[in-house]
């Protein structure tokens, strides 16, 4: 979800990175293994207010992989 939102507004790895204050690697793992992730609050609302995306579906992106983790 992240990525696909990311590519559509034509934003790099890099780009969304230095926009939201993390590193580029970190933007890579978001999208790739959100299970080994644990986000804060600020980064979630950072993320939703530059990928145009609901806070609350992007912390259900990342429960729900935790939950598939889990099983």
């Amino acid at each position: 979800m992240l990525r696909k939102k990311r590519s559509f507004k034509r934003l790099t790895e890099l780009e969304l990175a230095k926009r939201i204050g993390v590193t580029e690697g970190y933007i890579s793992k978001l999208e790739n293994h959100p299970e080994k992730c644990n986000p804060t609050v600020n980064l979630i609302l950072k993320l939703s207010r530059e990928l145009n995306i609901n806070p609350l579906k992007i912390f259900l992106f990342f429960i729900k992989d935790k939950k598939d983790q889990d099983n």
